[in-house]
């Protein structure tokens, strides 16, 4: 995925972040109030490169300055937040669910149309925009931890899936008509 500014990760994507916190935290057993604290700012960096890694030293230094708040808490928040886009370093409970919550955002219909827009900014063809769509859900959907996560999820999965197969299967018609 390109390096995205945060006009695509905005506060509705926090928005919906915490809210999916919420909802999974009906099924599965985590630290609320570190996992909505991570919400809030997990992409604070989101124009940088390595937004993880840059976003958990930002918030560092944010929660550092709020008194009373322990430097243990702090860390959590922050382990959260540098692993929240490295898939393979989730090994707790917390950032399982938050990665979780984080990628069924690309399910909504914002996150169809921010995948689009931000492939419109790498200049994708319709075409290679679709394919690209098709293969990032896929891959996300495949990625989730919990079958809550994807029960939840799955008929947007299957809509936002269909859709693109749709665009893709008019492109093709599209071209067959003028090549004739």
């Amino acid at each position: 995925m390109m390096n995205s500014d945060k006009k695509f990760h905005d506060f509705v994507h926090t928005k919906n972040v915490y809210s999916n916190i919420k909802t999974l935290l009906k099924y599965e057993e985590a630290d609320e109030t570190t996992l909505l604290t991570a919400a809030l700012l997990h992409d604070i960096r989101r124009e940088c490169n390595n937004h993880g890694t840059e976003g958990s030293l930002c918030a560092r230094e944010i929660l550092k300055s709020i008194e009373g708040i322990s430097e243990e808490f702090i860390g959590k928040v922050c382990e959260i937040i540098y692993s929240h886009d490295k898939r393979g370093l989730q090994d707790t409970c917390d950032k399982k669910v938050f990665y979780d919550a984080d990628k069924m955002d690309a399910f909504s219909d914002f996150g169809l149309i921010r995948s689009f827009m931000m492939y419109a900014l790498e200049n994708l063809t319709i075409k290679e925009s679709c394919n690209r769509y098709i293969e990032y859900i896929d891959s996300t959907y495949n990625s989730l931890f919990f079958h809550i996560s994807k029960e939840l999820i799955h008929k947007d999965y299957l809509k936002n899936r269909d859709k693109a197969l749709e665009m893709l299967m008019n492109y093709y018609k599209i071209d067959l008509i003028y090549e004739y």
